[in-house]
């Protein structure tokens, strides 16, 4: 790159005296330092950015794990209310089936019974 700049430079400045091209070789020199210095500093810059936007990006990264496995220990807390609410609700119903059959047995006894009782 600075040889490309100093060749640049050069060819620009054409046919010179020894005296001017030694000069121009000078500027060109502080030129071709300055834009190596400068791009060195925009290099370093947009390193510096990498960086930040890495842990940005590892930062928020982290928050979105952090907050889906919180919601994923909610649903879970739910679903174990629901199984057990399910759970209670299928002994609710088995228990009253059986009060029902039992019930019906009963009655059918006592229709029994008041059939002999009416003969």
């Amino acid at each position: 790159l600075e040889i490309q700049a100093l060749h640049t430079l050069q060819t620009e400045a054409g046919p010179q005296s020894e005296a001017a091209s030694s000069a121009s070789n000078g500027a060109s020199n502080e030129r071709v330092i300055a834009l190596r210095e400068q791009s060195q500093f925009a290099f370093d810059e947009m390193a510096k950015r990498l960086v930040e936007i890495r842990e940005e990006g590892e930062t928020e990264r982290k928050r979105l794990q952090a907050d889906l496995e919180q919601q994923l220990k909610q649903r879970a807390a739910t679903l174990v209310e629901v199984q057990n609410d399910r759970d209670r609700a299928e002994t609710h119903a088995e228990a009253l089936e059986q009060s029902n059959k039992d019930l019906s047995q009963q009655r059918d006894e006592l229709v029994r019974q008041l059939g002999e009782e009416r003969k």
